[in-house]
């Protein structure tokens, strides 16, 4: 999937979740995703 494809994907997922600010939603998906990969032991 190109860069494009991922930001799309996103773009839609944010909409459906009524958040029209996509660099907040893009934030939140970030923060929940280093949450999960610091909690995974190395």
């Amino acid at each position: 999937m190109s860069v494009n494809g991922v930001i799309q994907e996103i773009a839609d997922q944010c909409l459906v979740a009524n958040d029209k600010n996509l660099a907040s939603c893009l934030r939140v998906i970030c923060l929940k995703n280093l949450n999960i990969y610091s909690k995974t032991p190395a």
